[in-house]
């Protein structure tokens, strides 16, 4: 098990970067203006995807964790939802071309991008916790999108080569899926019957709810951005946003291993919750001290070594929006644990409260402040959710916060930025030396779980 984890983490950064690094091409040869149209078509059919999974993958999960043998009927109820989906997008993007709503090409490209996504079953390889196939079907993807998008971006130097590398890229991660589903005979003909098709459904359609207005404060200010002010602005503000993205692989992967670990908890021993969550709290905090210590020294180091100097304007962007990525790393302990204890009608109300509430910052903020005020209205809202999901998880289950973790990761953090101040080297040898003392003296300060890992280093390494 450790060992799968261990090669679809490494499979889902490596992918990430590879993502990541298709976008630092694109702002290179391209410049902000290109990544500010990908980004909003991006942004616009990130909702085909949300629509067409419409919480079946959280629920498919759950159901698969619980009942291993369930995984063939589960397989054809999803398949049978997204294949009904797709076949309705398709015909509404023909009705909004048509009436001249959406006419750009490469919104369409990725549409359809989304739709081939929705039909990768990760959800089967999550839910049986066979990690180590979901981590190779992430990598088939990343590798044929990355060489099929290198040799059309220096032939035509387009942005609409990057959707179509992705749809060529899913196309061959779906084929290589269902070869490994076929293998292992789960794979149906028959149709899902109505008694199960529309309780499975049902079910999922709280989350799938939740996911939507989850999505308005998730990503809604790009498409605000595009409509209220330029290209440029947009593009400057995705690169920021990118660099969050790809820091999101902690969150994912956080959620990919933790809901089926937290729902079998939950069903064998509730009790040991309350430790989970503390110490897997203790963790972050040591990682988010970090982060601090970059937010506040090296943001527009980073865009310019990135993205080049047109994008130096997102430094305070990147700022903010890191401290809105500590906000929602934290969060995402809390929400996790709510999904897999089915709270999902709280999570619902949450979801669009702050929705509401990010729309209108937006729309406050933006117009004064641009992009600046698109990443406070983000930081602000992940803030309230936080609080409110602490609220709600404290009531259900005995759980202490980390202070001590706190207040010595925040000191710490505090006096290597003092020290990194003295020095003036090459801002990346800044960051490994400042990680290095960072770590240290968390060590000599007997911060337990920065010793624990050392001592299980230690251990792996004698072994």
């Amino acid at each position: 098990m450790k060992k799968e984890i261990g090669l679809n983490t490494i499979i889902e950064v490596l992918s990430r970067i590879i993502n990541f690094t298709m976008t630092i091409i694109i702002s290179r040869l391209l410049g902000p203006a290109a990544l500010g149209v990908v980004s909003a078509a991006q942004a616009i059919s990130a909702y085909v995807i949300m629509f067409g999974d419409f919480g079946t993958n959280n629920e498919a999960i759950r159901s698969i964790s619980k009942e291993e043998g369930s995984v063939k009927r589960i397989l054809r109820i999803v398949f049978s939802y997204r294949i009904l989906f797709s076949i309705l997008m398709l015909v509404l993007s023909v009705i909004l071309y048509v009436i001249g709503i959406l006419t750009q090409p490469i919104i369409y490209l990725f549409i359809i991008v989304s739709i081939l996504t929705n039909f990768l079953p990760s959800f089967v390889f999550l839910g049986l916790r066979k990690f180590k196939y979901n981590g190779l079907m992430n990598f088939v993807n990343s590798i044929v999108t990355l060489v099929v998008f290198i040799i059309l971006i220096l032939t035509f130097e387009n942005v609409v080569v990057f959707p179509i590398a992705l749809m060529v890229g899913t196309s061959s991660a779906i084929l290589f899926s269902f070869i490994i589903l076929y293998k292992h005979a789960l794979l149906s003909k028959k149709l899902p019957k109505k008694e199960e098709f529309l309780p499975f459904l049902k079910t999922s359609m709280v989350l799938g709810i939740n996911m939507v207005f989850a999505r308005i404060y998730y990503d809604f200010d790009i498409i605000m951005l595009s409509i209220m002010l330029d290209s440029v602005a947009v593009g400057i503000y995705s690169a920021a946003f990118k660099i969050i993205q790809i820091l999101w692989f902690l969150p994912h992967m956080y959620v990919t291993y933790a809901l089926p670990i937290i729902t079998k908890i939950i069903k064998e021993k509730i009790e040991e919750l309350g430790n989970y969550i503390s110490n897997v709290l203790a963790y972050l905090f040591v990682l988010i001290g970090f982060i601090v210590l970059v937010a506040l020294s090296y943001t527009e180091d980073i865009l310019n070594l990135l993205f080049g100097e047109e994008f130096s304007g997102g430094a305070l962007t990147l700022t903010i929006l890191l401290f809105s990525f500590i906000v929602l790393v934290v969060k995402t302990v809390f929400g996790n644990v709510l999904v897999a204890m089915r709270e999902e009608n709280y999570l619902l109300k949450l979801s669009i409260f702050c929705s509401v509430f990010n729309v209108l910052a937006n729309l406050l903020l933006i117009p004064f402040i641009g992009i600046i005020g698109a990443a406070i209205s983000t930081l602000i809202t992940e803030l309230i959710l936080l609080i409110l999901e602490v609220i709600k998880v404290k009531g259900l289950v005995k759980f202490s916060f980390p202070i001590t973790t706190v207040v010595k990761s925040m000191l710490v953090t505090g006096i290597v930025i003092m020290l990194l101040n003295v020095i003036e080297w090459h801002f990346l040898f800044e960051v490994v030396i400042g990680l290095v003392l960072y770590l240290l003296f968390l060590y000599i300060g007997k911060e337990s779980s920065v010793r624990t890992v050392v001592n299980q280093f230690k251990t792996g390494v004698k072994k």
